[in-house]
């Protein structure tokens, strides 16, 4: 299914958010020329990190969701810089290297990837300062530790408002 939108915003600018989840098309996909490209979704399309290069000549890129692919590395997102929403959920993924460069970003979807470390999720996340809601469940820092789980997640991102589908209390 492909979906596209326009919205035209206060300014006069135009925007565009793509939904190409589960296309057979997607090599074929120009994405680079849509400047003003704000959402894209591509879930379920097979897609490794090498389909992420292109994303970069995406300046207005803000919300992108990936998951359910073959993503094993986010580092090709590490050229840009806009992102405010990712989901990268049920990719094999072991690490958030990539989303240094990201200081706005908001929300962090990485559900049932294959994330060990504490300590790597917070060197890569602990400085935004927008981020308020992340999603781990189903890695293996969570599984490993279930009962300590969220308490060491608020200790690493200390802005943190919602952890998976809870919104905390402290």
């Amino acid at each position: 299914m492909a979906g596209q939108e326009q919205d035209h915003g206060d300014q006069g600018t135009s925007t565009c958010r793509i939904d190409i989840s589960m296309s057979t098309n997607l090599s074929e996909q120009n994405l680079s020329s849509l400047t003003n490209l704000t959402l894209l979704s591509i879930q379920s399309n097979r897609l490794t990190s090498a389909s992420l290069a292109h994303l970069s000549a995406l300046p207005n890129l803000t919300d992108l969701y990936i998951s359910h692919n073959a993503i094993d590395s986010l580092e090709p997102l590490s050229s840009s810089h806009s992102l405010h929403i990712i989901d990268v959920s049920s990719n094999p993924i072991t690490s958030l290297r990539g989303l240094e460069t990201h200081k706005e970003i908001e929300e962090v979807w990485a559900s049932n990837c294959q994330l060990g470390s504490f300590e790597e999720v917070e060197e890569v996340l602990a400085d935004k300062s927008d981020l308020t809601t992340v999603y781990f469940e189903g890695n293996p820092l969570q599984l490993r530790q279930p009962v300590l789980y969220r308490n060491k997640v608020k200790l690493a991102l200390p802005n943190i408002k919602q952890i998976d589908a809870s919104k905390s209390s402290w």
